[in-house]
């Protein structure tokens, strides 16, 4: 280092650290210091058997090996190669380093042995992060991952099975798998031991054979960040009641099999992106997020789609041109928003024409910026004022009252039963009865989805 004055003590250079009362170097921070060539495997630092942590990341070693003599190390702790140019096989005496606790690596021109990985594994019982993304290693994923907090292991070559007890480490805080295309695997159905601790799960690039996200992901309570991918098959998307944060995954508006999202009681932003068109999405709810923009046009075009909740967002106007598209919607939420109606000439107006042609057993429209009259259909005399309440320039209450001299039609007073293939989204607040429809219509569609397969 050029800033290393020989004259002075050694505890006053940049970048090293030295215990107080013993005056032993115990850290050695040299990242970024533009180091070049080779390590001498004679150099004098290999005697530091104090040091604790030694970062050489972000240098340029000229594509040199890791020397087996990092393994005289063994007080070492924290031990930081990554993006350092370093090439090779990562030499066996690492894993002689029983008191190692971060071990990073990154980098695409290194290479682990599958024996040597293992015996990593298995001999560095104080290991709680452990990072080789790019690294070679080419071997199936060992069983005794059961000490670590932190997996990463993308676009290393591993294969073959993920298996189950990998989602059951009961410390687990971040897993990444991505970028092993021939990696299979599936989720557990059941309760993961990991479910208080996972925060980052990264599964884009795996392989997985199930057309479902099992409701063991509902307990993955401190969950923020979930990425995966390969899931072409995928029919049901259910991850409400989380914490997951930032934009929806991209990936999900464009699987081709998907029937059932739920995303609801999340903490997503950013704006909703537009879903490919798909003849089997039948329910759409992200409520209860902080999405915002515009309402994404492509809603329309979804004719099987029965219940939308999008309630509890930061989602403006205008509504689509048409809903007419659609045939058989049943529940349309679009409370809790920040929605101003415009029609197609750019003209205010409490619900677009398209709207009063649907045919809804459920409209909330409630808390937004609409204005205007309520219109004079007959389904829209059946709703409670509480569907429209807290639009301060709509008027009509009870519905269409004080909007003109037109008489609304008789109510009609048959009783509305569901459709069998109707599916209400409901709240907590909702009747019993109709939460027993939803479970035995979930199971309809569950069941007419395997027929066409």
């Amino acid at each position: 280092m050029s800033s290393w004055n020989m004259n002075k003590d050694c505890c006053s250079w940049e970048g090293v650290t030295c215990d107080e009362m013993s005056g032993d170097v115990i850290e050695l921070d040299l990242s970024c210091s533009q180091l070049v060539g080779e390590i001498d495997s004679n150099s004098m630092s290999f005697q530091l058997s104090l040091l604790q942590r030694l970062n050489l990341s972000m240098n340029d070693f000229y594509g040199s090996h890791i020397s087996p003599q990092f393994g005289r190390f063994s007080s070492l702790t924290h031990l930081n190669l990554s993006n350092s140019n370093f090439s090779g096989q990562i030499p066996s005496e690492i894993s002689r380093l029983s008191k190692l606790q971060f071990f990073l690596s990154d980098n695409s021109e290194l290479g682990l042995e599958d024996y040597d990985f293992k015996m990593l594994i298995q001999n560095l019982t104080q290991l709680r992060d452990l990072h080789h993304s790019g690294v070679n290693i080419s071997s199936t994923i060992p069983l005794n991952f059961s000490h670590l907090t932190t997996i990463g292991l993308r676009g290393t070559g591993l294969y073959r099975i993920i298996r189950e007890s990998i989602f059951n480490l009961p410390n687990l805080e971040t897993l990444d798998l991505s970028c092993n295309d021939q990696l299979n695997g599936y989720f557990p159905k059941t309760k993961w031991n990991s479910s208080i601790s996972l925060k980052e799960l990264d599964l884009v690039g795996v392989n997985f054979s199930a057309n479902f996200l099992p409701e063991s992901l509902g307990y993955l309570t401190s969950l923020q960040r979930l990425f995966t991918g390969g899931l072409q098959n995928l029919s049901t998307v259910k991850l409400s009641n989380n914490s997951l944060k930032g934009a929806i995954l991209s990936w999900i508006f464009s699987l081709p099999s998907l029937s059932h999202l739920d995303l609801s009681n999340n903490h997503f932003s950013g704006q909703l992106k537009d879903f490919m068109y798909n003849s089997v999405l039948v329910i759409i709810d992200i409520s209860e997020n902080q999405l915002q923009g515009l309402l994404p046009k492509s809603i329309q075009n979804h004719e099987s789609v029965i219940p939308i909740n999008l309630a509890l967002n930061q989602l403006q106007g205008p509504l689509p041109k048409s809903f007419r598209n659609i045939v058989n919607p049943t529940y349309l939420d679009l409370s809790y928003n920040s929605i101003s109606l415009t029609n197609e000439n750019k003209v205010k107006s409490t619900v677009p024409q398209s709207l009063e042609y649907l045919y809804l057993s459920v409209l909330n429209i409630s808390r937004n910026h609409l204005e205007g009259c309520i219109p004079k259909r007959p389904q829209f005399a059946t709703l409670g004022n509480n569907s429209y309440e807290g639009n301060d320039g709509l008027r009509g209450f009870p519905a269409s009252g004080g909007c003109g001299s037109n008489l609304i039609p008789e109510k009609n007073n048959t009783t509305f039963v569901p459709d069998e293939e109707a599916y209400v989204m409901l709240s907590s607040q909702k009747p019993n009865r109709l939460s027993r429809i939803a479970e035995e219509l979930e199971y309809r569609i569950s069941m007419r989805n395997r027929k066409k397969q």
